[in-house]
């Protein structure tokens, strides 16, 4: 693990039954969706900011994104450590 390298880590928690839909088919969909996230992460910058202030401007669907930025800086922030900014 390092500032460029990510590890995901993905449950599935269902409310059906194996015969309403199979593993295989749930496992099977995940993929091709974490397979799609990761072509779009792999090809965007891995040095962002936390903090976006004055940065962007957010659609209501990025909050979680937004909140999990706050939480983290928050977070090196009580365990003593800076947040550095992204070169530009």
């Amino acid at each position: 693990m390092d500032d460029a390298t990510s590890m995901v880590v993905q449950f599935v928690f269902r409310n059906d039954t194996e015969e309403q839909a199979k593993a295989a088919d749930i496992i099977a969909f995940d993929r091709l969706v974490t397979n799609e996230d990761r072509d779009i992460l792999e090809s965007t910058e891995c040095d962002v900011p936390l903090d976006q202030a004055g940065r962007e401007h957010n659609m209501p669907s990025d909050r979680p994104g937004v909140l999990m930025r706050r939480m983290l800086a928050a977070a090196i922030a009580r365990e003593g450590g800076g947040v550095a900014e992204a070169a530009e």
